[in-house]
């Protein structure tokens, strides 16, 4: 029986001799694969839902601003309110999940900052550090990048409804003026697991 090498990941049996040991390399090559996918596609998924909350943000802005029409004013409020809900339940989808990859990502940049340390600056482990460092960072930039042009689309709502006209209207559509204004100055923000916001600032802290 022919004696092959070490594989990463440890086992409760005996690897060294093939074919078992030809079987356990195709196995640890496909979960690397699909764990890599699954990170892709939960990056995809989150800048999804992100882009959908920030082009519906972007639609009601543009909807205050050309406001003529003052009877179609609920129906803006209704649109925002839904935004919200939106984005509480993606939030509630993805919370779990971030919290416990920037504990993961956080310590593993740690972990290769201390190894590129030690190792020798033109061996290949230095340079495939380096490239697993800006993987950890971009993973963690892509999903607080988006949900930080939430918050700042947001930001541009009630300073639009306070632009509009609102001297020469009614009493009833100014209290509802109102009421929009003062729910629309809380910006909408993804926080993970209510501990903190899902943001640049956040990610600017962490690296």
């Amino acid at each position: 029986m022919r004696t092959c090498g070490r594989l990463p990941l440890r086992y409760p049996f005996e690897i060294k001799y093939s074919p078992l040991y030809e079987i356990v390399y195709t196995h640890q090559c496909l979960f690397v694969t699909y764990a890599a996918f699954i990170n892709i596609y939960l990056e995809i998924l989150v800048a999804a839902f992100t882009t959908f909350i920030i082009i519906q943000c972007d639609l009601v802005h543009y909807n205050v601003s050309n406001l003529k029409d003052f009877n179609c004013f609920k129906e803006i409020i209704q649109h925002h309110r839904s935004i919200r809900d939106f984005a509480k339940r993606t939030e509630v989808l993805i919370s779990n999940i971030f919290f416990f990859q920037f504990m993961a990502s956080t310590l593993a940049m740690c972990m290769t900052l201390f190894l590129l340390t030690v190792v020798e600056r033109d061996s290949f482990e230095f340079f495939y550090f380096i490239l697993y460092q800006a993987s950890m960072t971009f993973l963690l930039l892509v999903p607080c990048w988006f949900s930080s042009e939430i918050e700042f689309k947001s930001q541009r709502i009630p300073a639009a409804a306070y632009s509009l006209p609102w001297h020469d209207l009614p009493n009833s559509l100014k209290k509802d003026l109102l009421m929009f204004i003062f729910s629309s100055q809380q910006p909408i923000m993804i926080y993970v697991m209510n501990l903190f916001p899902l943001s640049v600032d956040t990610f600017l802290k962490v690296n």
